[in-house]
């Protein structure tokens, strides 16, 4: 699935960047939560598409949505902190919003299907 490989390139960015944090950040912190919050939207689409039925997709749709939208929430910190650069915020924000429509989008198909 589309959505599920923006969501794992952007996942391994996140990693990337935030491995080269302060220590105390990376292993309970601010890091920590990023990448737990972006990984984890990739193993729910995953989770979600392996399930029977439509309802139960839609459900780990739902949850990789909210992931989604917590990931967009840490970004913001990471840039307050002075973690991230602006211009990286915005950039990884913009995909994240973008992972979130598609969710959205699946999930609508799901609801449709559920009859």
């Amino acid at each position: 699935m589309l959505v599920y490989k923006r969501a794992f390139a952007a996942a391994v960015k996140i990693k990337k960047l935030s491995d080269t944090w302060p220590k105390h950040e990376l292993y309970n912190g601010l890091a920590n939560q990023l990448q737990r919050a972006s990984q984890s939207i990739c193993a729910n689409i995953a989770e979600g598409m392996a399930k029977h039925g439509p309802l139960e997709q839609r459900r780990f749709l739902n949850i990789s949505l909210g992931s989604a939208e917590e990931v967009i929430v840490w970004l913001e910190f990471a840039e307050a902190f002075g973690y991230l650069s602006e211009d990286d915020n915005l950039e990884l924000e913009k995909e994240y919003n973008e992972i979130g429509k598609i969710l959205f989008k699946l999930m609508q198909l799901r609801e449709k299907k559920k009859v």
